[in-house]
């Protein structure tokens, strides 16, 4: 329909200036707001703990982008009558092609990302043999027997701790002994020869993986390659492109987007219709199928209000965008209906960058002001730390704990731990047989090396793991009590107390691959499960594997770091929602 220019407000009129005056300073403004939101983003995303990186930083640069290039449009079209119509059509490309594509991707990465970190987590608690048995509902804790005391883990939740006694092997967190009382008959100190009487070893059955679960594991682990952040910007950014030669054919083909003459007064015709469209197939075919399949998903990072807002206030703009300029468009000819574009820019922009933002900050000041660290007096624990050493050592809840954690997208660090505790029970029980590993008589092989020096470049994952641990069947272990919290070497001293157990003992044979294999898969760079750890640590663990310099105390430095970045960003999130 053709625009009447004589129903507009006069340029020189007292009502255009200030429509134009005061739409300009609310543009001014939201520009400040849009830029110094997004850079206190970037910034606040290279902190360790923040969580914002793992929202994925290149996908939500081309949102906000996106969303600036919208605002734009929507607050110039607003403010004034006159602009040129062919800018018009190439920011609301631009703006439309970069944010609802973007959302989309992220989305897509989110799926993908939480189903292997979910899967993970469940694969490590179903193969780990330090929890393999779930707590009964309405235990407390446990009490383990140990040389005929009793040991409590109480549970944050209660105010007594109920004695549950486990007899199956391997406990829920460690491995218990069944008869302390019976003498070990180590005398001689430095001695691992097998004792004559002494400790009573029982076999159990091998918690493994369901075969359902692996195929889910392997399946998304091979479709993390199409959702990295690289693949799906090149996606994103493909399709600008395409919009963006679409966009040159309309300024060739149309006379209303011709760059001369230009045309300043423009009306919603056929050369909108194209990107319209897809914004439509985006907001009633993409997304919404995505929201479904995110809606089941424990979203510790908001994907969903990304989706929900952006199929309401998306859908709703295209709408009433459209009627506005068309069956409206007396109306539109005083306020044009590409306000309304602006709004759901400034939505998008606000649920996907200052909300996150505000989360990040909040995280913060909870790690400032809430968590204490673990001190003490005497032998008492006080502050948050003792509460997070109190959820690590009760099953249930750990596993609730688990869960958390692999919506945070940090399974590979609970995983980590399953595994560590798998390798105590093992390295405690090997020592039984006298068979240990000497530096002197054996070296690693060049395998072992590949893995810890990252030239392993394919099938390094807790997959590669997980298929070990799914082969065993059958394992044996002492029955000692053993959290998280203590050491391989605390547990040894603790086992074999007539024994000179000290930092230089070394590995048993019989656990020298289980403890390669955690290395290579939480430890080398081309794994996707490996661990961000300071390269000051990974140089010491290296230069040590190097030097064949394996002895039980070579992952504490790691198990320590791990153990923090649990108790820092993983469960000041937990406590605040638990």
């Amino acid at each position: 329909m053709a625009v009447d220019e004589s129903e507009m407000w006069p340029s020189d009129s007292t009502k255009y200036k200030v429509r134009a005056g005061v739409l300009f300073s609310v543009y001014v403004i939201y520009v400040a707001y849009a830029v110094a939101t997004y850079a206190m983003f970037i910034r606040k995303s290279r902190e360790k703990h923040s969580g914002l990186a793992r929202r994925g930083i290149r996908l939500v640069t081309l949102q906000a982008a996106g969303c600036f290039f919208l605002g734009a449009s929507g607050m110039v079209s607003t403010a004034v009558q006159h602009w040129p119509c062919f800018l018009k059509l190439w920011f609301a490309h631009i703006g439309f092609l970069l944010t609802f594509p973007a959302v989309a991707a992220r989305a897509a990465q989110h799926i993908v990302v939480s189903k292997i970190h979910n899967t993970t987590n469940k694969v490590a608690g179903n193969i780990s043999t330090a929890y393999a048995e779930p707590m009964p509902p309405g235990s407390a804790g446990t009490v383990s027997r140990w040389g005929g005391h009793a040991t409590e883990y109480p549970d944050r939740h209660s105010s007594h701790v109920q004695h549950v006694a486990h007899r199956s092997s391997f406990s829920n967190m460690g491995f218990e002994m069944y008869d302390a009382a019976t003498p070990t008959d180590l005398h001689t100190k430095g001695s691992f020869s097998r004792p004559h009487a002494a400790v009573h070893l029982t076999s159990s059955q091998h918690g493994t993986a369901s075969d359902a679960d692996m195929r889910r594991l392997r399946l998304y682990t091979r479709l993390q390659r199409y959702v990295s952040d690289r693949t799906l910007t090149l996606a994103v950014l493909g399709q600008l492109v395409v919009g963006l030669i679409l966009a040159l054919v309309i300024n060739i083909t149309d006379d209303q987007f011709k760059l001369s003459p230009m045309v300043m007064v423009c009306e919603l015709v056929w050369g909108f219709l194209p990107i319209v469209g897809v914004v439509g197939v985006y907001v009633v075919l993409v997304m919404p199928v995505m929201l479904v399949r995110c809606w089941s998903l424990r979203d510790a990072y908001g994907i969903r209000n990304d989706l929900i807002v952006s199929i309401v206030v998306g859908g709703l703009c295209i709408i009433v965008t459209v009627i506005w300029e068309t069956v409206l468009y007396h109306l539109a000819l005083v306020w044009s209906g590409w306000f309304f574009t602006w709004l759901c820019a400034v939505s998008l922009h606000t649920v996907s960058i200052t909300v996150p933002l505000w989360s990040a900050w909040r995280h913060s000041r909870d790690l400032a002001h809430r968590m204490h660290g673990a001190s003490s007096v005497g032998s008492h624990k006080l502050g948050r730390r003792a509460e997070f050493d109190a959820i690590m050592a009760n099953p249930l809840e750990y596993r609730l704990f688990c869960d958390f954690a692999a919506s945070c997208f940090c399974s590979e660090l609970t995983a980590f731990v399953d595994e560590y505790q798998t390798l105590k029970a093992l390295a405690v029980d090997s020592m039984v047989s006298g068979d240990m590993w000497s530096a002197e008589d054996n070296q690693l092989e060049p395998g072992y090396l590949a893995c810890m020096a990252g030239t392993v470049d394919a099938g390094v994952d807790y997959l590669t793991l997980a298929a070990r641990a799914q082969a065993q069947t059958h394992t044996h272990g002492l029955h000692v009590r053993s959290p998280p919290t203590e050491t391989i070497l605390e547990a040894a001293r603790r086992a074999y107390p007539d024994l000179d157990i000290n930092d230089s003992t070394v590995f048993p044979a019989a656990a020298m691959d289980k403890l390669v294999t955690i290395l290579g898969v939480f430890i080398n760079s081309a794994s996707w499960t490996a661990i961000s750890l300071p390269s000051v640590l990974l140089l010491r663990i290296r230069d040590r594997l190097a030097r064949s310099q394996l002895t039980l105390t070579i992952l504490d430095e790691i198990r320590e770091e791990i153990l923090n970045m649990l108790y820092l960003d993983v469960f000041t999130r937990y406590s605040r929602d638990h």
